[in-house]
């Protein structure tokens, strides 16, 4: 059971991860060749950087988690990286409702995944 969850999560983050790619390509695409500079354009990059930084804070956390042997029972640096990726991934996806292109789509989706392991974290200390 605990390898299927494993997978789970792996494939999660993968799967995010191809999203926050999907949604820099089409943000860089959209901005060199429309030149939008609108407030909506604004509001993509900053849910796709929010996306990005809550996929590399959940990277860190499951590398020091692994060096450690577990999350030691809710450790000051623990609960701070699961309340940052929180934050990081509730901020994705409230971002990407006022945000535009199809790079919106992929912090959406990103930041709800992101969401979804960052809570199951948060609830099995």
């Amino acid at each position: 059971m605990t390898h299927y969850l494993t997978y789970v999560i792996v494939l999660i983050v993968v799967g995010s991860g191809i999203l926050a790619y999907l949604g820099w390509r089409d943000w860089a695409i959209r901005r060199i060749t429309h030149s939008e500079r609108g407030w909506r354009s604004i509001l993509t990059f900053a849910a796709l950087v929010f996306l990005s930084l809550a996929g590399l804070l959940f990277v860190g956390y499951a590398a020091h988690n692994v060096a450690v042997g577990g999350d030691r029972n809710g450790n000051a640096t623990t609960l701070l990286c699961i309340r940052a990726g929180n934050y990081l991934s509730v901020g994705a996806v409230f971002l990407s409702l006022g945000a535009k292109g199809r790079g919106r789509w992929a912090a959406l989706l990103g930041g709800c995944f992101f969401l979804l392991l960052w809570l199951a974290q948060g609830i099995s200390l």
